[in-house]
């Protein structure tokens, strides 16, 4: 009986040693694999931290974890850095791995992730990387289609942690700013039909667009649950909330991608009529302290994209948006007049094609600005070659 434990002992013991030792005599060899491979598939400078196995991170289950992953361009952007990440991790199911045949992935994540992504003034862009392939690329992929069937790769959960991205188009002069994405999502992508259910808060969305700031650090977050045909690539999103700082939107439909277009059919409005809640979209810069500002007054948003968006045409969905505001005002506790009989009767219209087709309809925007009446109306036809506009403005501001 000593004798028996005694082996049984030894023998946990080397498992556990191999566990340990094993990971850390290929991280150098998997470390300098991952490298040649990047630099080879990509015109740009590729760098890795650490590499690293284990089996004990994550037991019974395989943990591989790439470190320090930095991507910099070179040629007009050898100055620029594209890609910056703290920690890619991966785990999956070991006895697949052993198998080889259906590699089951039981988690994904990216951890504090930096993306700098650039478009200069002759339209080139940062992250257009990618090597043009060869003959032998083109035998491997044929190769590699082959064998499809002999394996595949299932994703059971997926988590974002603390991404940012940065977004400037010189040539457009457009900027997209995101600060601190959190997202995670799970589902049984072995499936045909994925379930999938996903949770997102991003802590400051900032955009920008010809000079004029769309939104300033507005924070969003969401709980989404979607049904993922892999088949047809389509997306159909069931009852599913976002929140835009506090307006809160409630939206429904499809979205089918397609190799050179997208084909969506989605509906969207605001089961909230607080006018509190629209207000909270005015940037901070000019509206501070938002947490003491009384308000008052209704509001109603309403819309829905339906059509086609293929980008090498500019061909772009029909679009129907609709805000109503009645009788709104709000005022800051320690200023002693405010804006009162607010009403907006706002439609923004575009039939399918270019943004040409845009119709801006703002019917009326009355408010009364420390006792000064003010009216805007506005009708805008063909913004982008030739403007129509039918514009009219009355009132004193002091």
């Amino acid at each position: 009986m000593k004798k028996a434990i005694r082996i049984l002992s030894i023998t946990v013991f080397v498992v556990l040693a191999l566990l340990i030792i094993l990971p850390f005599a290929f991280q150098s060899k998997l470390k300098q694999m991952a490298l040649d491979q990047a630099n080879a598939q990509l015109n740009a400078k590729v760098g890795f931290e650490k590499v690293s196995l284990s089996l004990l991170r994550s037991f019974p289950d395989f943990s591989f974890r790439i470190q320090g992953v930095t991507i910099d361009g070179v040629g007009a952007f050898a100055d620029e850095r594209l890609l910056e990440i703290g920690s890619l991790d991966l785990t999956l199911d070991l006895m697949s791995v052993i198998k080889g045949e259906q590699i089951e992935m039981e988690r994904f994540g990216l951890i504090n992730t930096r993306i700098n992504v650039i478009v200069n003034e002759e339209g080139l862009a940062n992250y257009d990387i990618v090597k043009p392939s060869t003959t032998t690329d083109t035998v491997q992929a044929a190769e590699a289609t082959s064998t499809e069937a002999a394996f595949s790769l299932t994703l059971k959960s997926y988590e974002i942690d603390n991404l940012n991205l940065q977004y400037t188009d010189m040539q457009g002069g457009m900027e997209l700013r995101i600060e601190e994405l959190r997202h995670s999502g799970r589902g049984d992508f072995s499936q045909e039909v994925v379930q999938l259910k996903t949770k997102t808060l991003i802590d400051a969305i900032t955009a920008k667009a010809s000079g004029v700031h769309y939104l300033r650090n507005a924070s969003v977050s969401s709980d989404f649950d979607v049904e993922y045909d892999q088949r047809s690539q389509r997306i159909t999103f069931g009852d599913n909330n976002l929140y835009l700082n506090n307006l809160r939107l409630y939206f429904e439909g499809w979205i089918e991608s397609a190799e050179e277009q997208m084909d969506l059919d989605l509906r969207f409005s605001s089961p909230g009529t607080d006018f509190k809640e629209v207000l909270s979209l005015v940037p901070a810069v000019f509206l501070h302290d938002f947490e003491t500002v009384s308000t008052n007054g209704q509001f109603s948003l309403n819309g829905n994209v339906k059509g086609k968006y293929t980008a090498a045409d500019e061909n772009y969905p029909a679009l129907d948006f609709n805000l109503n505001v009645n009788n709104g005002g709000f005022n800051y506790p320690d200023l002693p007049a405010g804006i009162d009989n607010i009403s907006i009767d706002l439609n923004l219209n575009k039939t399918q094609g270019g943004l040409d087709n845009l119709v801006i309809d703002l019917k009326q925007a009355n408010a009364t600005i420390a006792e000064n009446p003010f009216s805007l109306r506005l009708l805008l036809r063909t913004p982008m070659s030739d403007p129509n506009v039918d514009m009219a403005a009355k009132g004193r501001i002091d």
